[in-house]
């Protein structure tokens, strides 16, 4: 019965449509609930994570799909009982949501630093909380190099930050510095 529900599961996954990625996701979690403890587990909630990557459209987009995927590789983690060939797939799995969650960071930080081109700021109107349009590029640069301060990211994250004029403490105040 465990390998049938996974069979199911793998099948809807395969199709790739939207309506059956979803019926995936349901077919996976519950899978999970009927047999949480089974030698299959491993594999389907990596599975299950795969089914939100597959689903995630790149920095532009939504980054629900990553966070998901990332906390039900936290979960695999656990399954791995110290096997290394099982630890080797969940690192994989992370190196991938990583490198992603970096590529959609260093999208954001420069998608706020070009709103403060004086031609956008005629139309474009800019979050209360945000004191300069450079404050939000400044957050998302720096967690691009806290997440992973090695990767090419981080390196092109760095550059671009030291690009951004320094805040004068007078007009924004310490706390954007």
């Amino acid at each position: 019965a465990p390998r049938a529900a996974l069979g199911l599961a793998r099948g809807l996954i395969l199709t790739g449509g939207k309506d059956e990625i979803y019926a995936a996701r349901r077919a996976y979690e519950q899978f999970l609930e009927d047999y949480p403890s089974t030698y299959l587990t491993f594999n389907a909630i990596c599975e299950y994570a795969l089914s939100y990557l597959i689903a995630y459209k790149g920095e532009d987009y939504d980054i629900g799909s990553l966070q998901l995927a990332n906390a039900i590789i936290d979960q695999a983690e656990i399954e791995t009982r110290g096997d290394k060939e099982r630890s080797d797939t969940v690192q994989a799995y992370r190196k991938r949501i990583r490198a992603w969650l970096q590529d959609r960071d260093l999208s954001v930080a420069r998608w706020y630093r070009a709103r403060g081109t004086p031609w956008l700021l005629r139309w474009l109107k800019k979050p209360p909380e945000l004191l300069a349009w450079d404050d939000g590029a400044r957050y998302y640069f720096r967690e691009v190099v806290k997440r992973d301060a090695t990767s090419p990211q981080a390196r092109a994250a760095e550059r671009e930050l030291s690009d951004i004029p320094q805040t004068r403490p007078d007009t924004l105040g310490a706390a954007t510095r």
